[in-house]
């Protein structure tokens, strides 16, 4: 996606917003030629649940909450999909612009800007372009790889092809991957696994609120389920990425935390977390 067509498609997510539109325009036009990356629309993992970050520059690390008089964000956000959950970013600190006259607006808008240049020019950071979005990747993966430790809250997607053969040094293939397994045995203990946590016809699994704990309910099958030879044994350990899809509709895998397989309640597998990091 080139930059206009971004542009064009980040912006038109705060439509019928009329205060933080213009808020957002503001800010936007003043920091434009510092090559920033603007994400609308943002959420983040708070907790007391989740928010929307109004406007959010990943290079930098910076957010901005525009707060209408009838503003929602503040809320605990209790039906978002589960796409959002997973491209969430945790435990971020943002900056607000408060509903006021023009020149009570205009005054906080150019104090945040002020702060968004003072963090440019102390930071050092990737400016913006076509491939902006490969290098951060890049930068951000050689830092997991000198850790050697992948952690849950390390805001970064994968491809699957990434995972298996950058992290998991498999060897496989697109083709292989396209054949829809959602787990890969490293070892008779171990597992690497990619639940379907996003909306299927054939299974309702989702995460809890907390991210400790992963439900499977098969759909088709209303029967009392059984366990399933050694897969639910639960001295394996899963190493665990979920699917979901970015705002553009582009398929990114997350790190979630290493699962394993707890009981079976009814017709539902239950998984329990029992790490949020993942020694490479």
């Amino acid at each position: 996606m080139d930059k206009m067509e971004y542009l064009k498609k980040t912006f038109a997510r705060t439509t019928g917003k009329n205060f933080e539109n213009y808020v957002i325009s503001q800010i936007w036009t003043k920091v434009e030629e510092y090559g920033l990356y603007p994400i609308t629309q943002q959420y983040v993992k708070r907790e007391n649940g989740y928010a929307l970050i109004d406007l959010y520059f990943p290079q930098i690390n910076f957010a901005i909450e525009v707060d209408e008089y009838a503003h929602e964000n503040n809320k605990i956000l209790d039906k978002i999909r589960m796409d959002e959950i997973f491209s969430s970013i945790e435990g971020i600190k943002s900056e607000r612009i408060k509903e006021g006259n023009y020149i009570e607006v205009k005054n906080q808008i150019n104090n945040v800007v002020k702060n968004i240049i003072k963090k440019i020019e102390t930071l050092g950071y990737l400016k913006w372009e076509e491939n902006w979005q490969d290098k951060e990747h890049e930068k951000t993966f050689k830092i997991i790889k000198d850790r050697k430790k992948l952690l849950r809250s390390d805001l970064i997607g994968f491809k699957r092809i990434q995972i298996t053969n950058d992290i998991f040094n498999m060897g496989l293939t697109e083709g292989f991957l396209k054949w829809g397994k959602s787990y890969f045995e490293l070892s008779p203990n171990e597992r690497l696994w990619f639940p379907h946590l996003t909306p299927n016809p054939k299974w309702k699994n989702y995460v809890s609120e907390d991210w400790n704990m992963i439900y499977e309910e098969n759909l088709e099958d209303k029967k009392e389920r059984q366990i399933i030879g050694n897969e639910h044994n639960k001295n394996i350990k899963r190493y665990t990425f979920a699917k979901y899809k970015n705002a553009f509709g582009e398929i990114s895998y997350r790190f979630i935390g290493v699962f394993r397989f707890k009981e079976m309640k009814n017709i539902t597998y239950i998984y329990e977390k029992i790490s949020d990091e993942l020694e490479l």
